[in-house]
């Protein structure tokens, strides 16, 4: 499975950020099973910025513009966009028309799963090592060692 931006160079930062957004959500099992054996090409319009998403196999494809046929569409401004894709509900902003979908709504399901999706857990850092010194009280002055 894996996520890329066919054309770079073309590409807007709303495509790049589905590209990282949609990576991170492939690596988790709910993403991963949102898009097992999908085949189907969506519509995104962030804001009047189309993007073009191709999924089949297991991998996503991510073309600027308005790139051929699609199969379903959601359309946004970019910030009930973005809050979706971190996360958010997508049901009172389909009810509300701030988040309007094209086509076969049942084929958006997947799409709308992933987005969905819990992020990865992040990988921890490594506790701090004990300090043999005891932290000085609140407004105490620093300890000269004489």
């Amino acid at each position: 499975m894996g996520v890329k931006c066919v054309s770079p160079e073309r590409s807007s930062l709303v495509s790049f950020f589905l590209e990282s957004l949609l990576g991170r959500k492939l690596a988790t099992p709910q993403g991963a099973r949102a898009f097992a054996g999908l085949d189907r090409v969506f519509l995104l319009d962030a804001g009047g910025v189309k993007t073009t998403l191709r999924c089949k196999g297991g991998t996503i494809e991510i073309h600027p513009g308005e790139a051929g046929a699609w199969d379903a569409g959601i359309s946004a401004d970019l910030a009930t966009l973005l809050a979706v894709g971190l996360g958010g509900d997508y049901l009172w902003p389909v009810l509300s028309g701030r988040l309007r979908l094209r086509g076969n709504p049942l084929l958006l399901l997947p799409l709308l799963g992933l987005l969905r999706a819990p992020d990865p857990p992040a990988a921890r850092p490594a506790a701090a090592p004990a300090s043999s010194t005891p932290p000085a009280a609140p407004g105490a002055a620093p300890h000269s060692g004489s």
